[in-house]
C-alpha cells in the first residue's frame, strides 16, 4: 500500500480555519449522562462498521469499559483514560497505517479499544490522569495532523478543540498544533512509515523538536460522499 510513498511530500496544508458558530455545540463534547458503574464489565466489543457515524455517545460507555476508567473533566465532561498503558504511550502508536481507497490513510490499531478511539473523538493530555479519549460521533480513518520534510513522516492526535464540519473539513478555529502540542507528535523515517512494527520505528519523544523543526505541515482532511478521507501523505 505504500509504493506511491516518495520523497516529495508536495501537499501543502489543505484545511479549514473557520470559527464555530457560538451555541453551536461540537460533535465531540460530551453532555450525556454519567456512564454506567463499571462493576460488571460488559464483554468484548464489537466495533462500529467503518465509515459508521454514531447518533449519541453512550454507545460507546459498556463497550470501553473493560479497558479503562470513565473520568469527570472538569473542561471535557467524561473521559476514557485506558489502562494499563507502557510508560511514554502516545495515541497512534501500537498498529499500523494502511491507504485505503475508501478513506485514505487509515489507522488500524492493535489494541481491543482502538476501533473506537482512534476512529472517533480526540485525545487530551489531562494532568494527573495522562492521555484521555474524549467521545465523538463522526467517524474517521484517523483523527491527526501530519508533518513530513527530510525522509520523515510525523503525526499528532488531534486535541479535543480541533472540530470537524461536514462539507468543509477540519475546524482548528484558533488551536495552533506548534510545538507546544509536542508531546503527542510521532515521527519515524519515511520508508518505516507502512511497517506493522510501527512502534519500534517511532523516535524517542526527546527528538520532537528537532523532527518538528525539519519538517513541514501537510494535512488534508477532507470528505468524500459523506465520509471523512484522509489523503496528507503522498
Amino acid at each position: 500500500m505504500c509504493a506511491f510513498l516518495n520523497h516529495s511530500f508536495s501537499h501543502a496544508f489543505a484545511v479549514s480555519l473557520l470559527l464555530v458558530p457560538a451555541g453551536i455545540a461540537s460533535a465531540w463534547q460530551v453532555s450525556s449522562p454519567p456512564p454506567p458503574p463499571q462493576s460488571s464489565p460488559s464483554p468484548a466489543p464489537a466495533s462500529q462498521p467503518a465509515g459508521t457515524n454514531v447518533s449519541d455517545v453512550s454507545v460507546f460507555y459498556d463497550q470501553l469499559s473493560p479497558y479503562g476508567e470513565w473520568i469527570k473533566s472538569d473542561k471535557y465532561g467524561w473521559v476514557w483514560h485506558p489502562n494499563d498503558m507502557t510508560p511514554g504511550w502516545r495515541p497512534y502508536t501500537l498498529g499500523r497505517w494502511e491507504y485505503s481507497d475508501d478513506c485514505g490513510w487509515l489507522w488500524t490499531s492493535d489494541e481491543p479499544w482502538g476501533w473506537a478511539c482512534f476512529h472517533y473523538g480526540r485525545w487530551a493530555w489531562i494532568d494527573d490522569d495522562g492521555w484521555c479519549w474524549t467521545p465523538g460521533t463522526v467517524w474517521g480513518p484517523a483523527w491527526v495532523a501530519w508533518r513530513s520534510g527530510g525522509d520523515c513522516v510525523g503525526w499528532c492526535a488531534l486535541p479535543p478543540e480541533v472540530g470537524w464540519r461536514a462539507g468543509v473539513g477540519l475546524d482548528f478555529g484558533s488551536v495552533s498544533l506548534g510545538f507546544e502540542f509536542g508531546r503527542p507528535w510521532c515521527f519515524c523515517d519515511e520508508h518505516n512509515f507502512c511497517d506493522r512494527d510501527i512502534h519500534e520505528h517511532i523516535f524517542v519523544e526527546a527528538r520532537n523538536r528537532t523532527m518538528f523543526e525539519r519538517t513541514r505541515e501537510i494535512s488534508r482532511v477532507t470528505e468524500i460522499n459523506g465520509r471523512v478521507f484522509d489523503t496528507s501523505v503522498s
